[in-house]
């Protein structure tokens, strides 16, 4: 793959995470901005030591399998503490018991995931269907180690990672967007489409 196409892609993957960014603000009604974009190649066993301070720290996460043209895993993953912050934001400040929560988080996760990968199916006339999302609360080690465990089981020795952290200019409330992608999907981008 050529670095131009690489340089290609890499922008049209940029703009999918700024509209998902767009949508995460419209959904919360605070400003979040993409930050920290990458996209790397790692070895399954590198996979649970790639993000946050600690593997051990717990999260809250919007988990989906990618099916389609695209394929892969696509995760929006907080800290579990900001987990509340964004359910009270959309949900309003009352008590809400954990079932709420969690159907809120994975509708977050389900409309900015979306469009994320709506942007990318659009824009080089593909498919791209995520499954309904699933909501897992468990460390951010753990939940990586298990992505690494099904990438590996089905023989994959490199695993394409987009990522990017979406923060508040006024405020701490972090969002990363995690799509571990097939390696082919990724040079079908570069090559586009």
């Amino acid at each position: 793959m050529t670095q131009q196409r690489v340089d290609a892609s890499e922008k049209v993957l940029k703009a999918g995470l700024l509209k998902a960014g767009e949508a995460l603000s419209e959904i919360v009604e605070r400003r979040f901005q993409p930050d920290d974009i990458a996209i790397t190649y790692h070895d399954p066993l590198e996979l649970p030591s790639l993000w946050m301070d600690s593997p051990s720290t717990p999260v809250c996460a919007a988990f989906y399998q990618v099916e389609g043209d695209l394929s892969g895993f696509l995760l929006l993953v907080f800290p579990a503490y900001e987990a509340e912050a964004i359910a009270d934001a959309v949900l309003g400040p009352e008590d809400a018991d954990s079932v709420l929560v969690d159907s809120a988080l994975g509708e977050i996760g389900n409309i900015v995931g979306s469009t994320f990968l709506n942007y990318l199916a659009d824009y080089f006339r593909i498919s791209a269907a995520p499954t309904p999302p699933q909501v897992i609360r468990d460390m951010m080690g753990a939940l990586m180690d298990t992505l690494a465990a099904v990438a590996a089981a089905e023989g994959r020795t490199q695993v394409p990672v987009i990522r990017t952290t979406f923060a508040q200019e006024e405020g701490s409330i972090t969002a990363f967007l995690l799509w571990m992608a097939e390696v082919e999907d990724i040079r079908r981008l570069g090559s586009g489409g």
